[in-house]
């Protein structure tokens, strides 16, 4: 009988896109629509986390509710992203009508107001003869409804000012949840679901110009069993910092898998980012990996770059299947280089692996 992997993996392999595929995965396993589970699927089908899909994987062909339930409560906190949400709303909730009743209460104000220069208006209409002590209590009378309306104006806008200073405050908290959400937590790096977004959206039409890179550590999976997985996260950590180190802050820098990156770079000619990727080949094959047990001298530890730029690649998708076709030529010919996708590259020369459904 076909496994929860199986009944997954029976899919077209033209690409599709990302949420038509989860949606069809979702359906075929009778799974319900829910976000939780969107979200489960979503890193099972890109593969962004090797616990999260050795055990989502393990479900069988039914995973019924309960068993996606622990699944999301094992590895999303479902917890604290409520608390997180249900603060936000709280506050909005308590600000927004606060801000309603400052609002109405500068109204009455303002009403108030009005009615006194109107009975003003009036009484000094109906007196044929002003008398000066009459002048001075009209002018007596008008400073302090003046002077009380515009007390409680700047008590209104004194109040609003504070609260526009906590809802900054409100937005900035969720700002930087949504920046952890999108963070890898063991590189500090951006992660897949922040990198699909991105691609999503990179432009590559003809006046466009964007170049992707993808870099994979070679042999990661030798380097893991040689030397156990805590060292090879401490090799993965070290791989994004050097990543980093070489490029501007605004380069955008994401892990997409295990032991897999890429890298975006908008505006740069596919000559420099050749360069670029070479760089940053060489920087990895030039550092000394450790940690307080275990030492990698300079060139134990190396990776393999693809590098493809749009034109020719039409869209966000197409740009990175080409840069994967380069990276599977880079390791096909040796690892612990670059190869750049050319117009001239012939796609039945190169593997093709699915955008959607690839896993480190």
């Amino acid at each position: 009988m076909p496994n929860l992997a199986d009944e997954v993996a029976n899919s077209p392999n033209r690409p599709v896109p990302i949420g038509l595929r989860i949606a069809n995965a979702m359906h075929k396993l009778g799974v319900y629509g829910l976000p939780r589970n969107y979200e489960i699927f979503y890193d099972a089908l890109t593969g962004t986390n090797e616990k999260l899909n050795s055990k989502f994987w393990a479900l069988g062909r039914a995973p019924n509710q309960e068993m996606l339930d622990e699944l999301y409560k094992e590895f999303y906190g479902s917890k604290e992203e409520h608390e997180v949400v249900e603060k936000a709303r709280n506050v909005l909730e308590n600000h927004v009508g606060e801000a309603i009743k400052l609002l109405k209460a500068e109204q009455s104000s303002i009403t108030a107001y009005g009615r006194v220069l109107d009975k003003t208006a009036s009484s000094v209409q109906g007196e044929n003869d002003m008398s000066p002590l009459m002048f001075l209590r009209i002018v007596e009378v008008l400073a302090n409804a003046t002077g009380s309306t515009l007390k409680e104006g700047r008590k209104a806008l004194d109040a609003m000012v504070d609260k526009t200073s906590e809802l900054d405050s409100l937005k900035q908290e969720l700002a930087e949840y949504k920046r952890l959400v999108d963070t890898d937590p063991l590189t500090g790096v951006w992660n897949r679901r922040a990198f699909d977004n991105r691609l999503t959206n990179v432009g590559t039409k003809s006046s466009g110009l964007v170049s992707l890179l993808l870099l994979d550590i070679d042999h990661f999976k030798q380097i893991n069993d040689r030397w156990g997985h805590p060292f090879g996260d401490v090799i993965i950590r070290d791989t994004a910092q050097i990543v980093q180190s070489k490029l501007r802050n605004d380069v955008f820098v994401a892990r997409t898998g295990g032991e897999e990156f890429a890298v975006i770079l908008d505006g740069v000619e596919a000559e420099l980012s050749e360069k670029l990727a070479e760089r940053l080949v060489r920087s990895i094959r030039e550092a000394s990996f450790s940690n307080d047990d275990l030492h990698l001298d300079k060139g134990n530890v190396t990776i393999s770059a693809g590098v493809c730029t749009a034109p020719p690649a039409v869209s966000g998708e197409d740009l990175y299947s080409k840069a994967d076709q380069a990276l599977y030529q880079s390791k096909r010919n040796g690892r612990n280089r670059v190869t750049m996708y050319r117009d001239q590259q012939s796609d039945a020369s190169m593997k093709r692996k699915d955008y959607y459904l690839y896993r480190a």
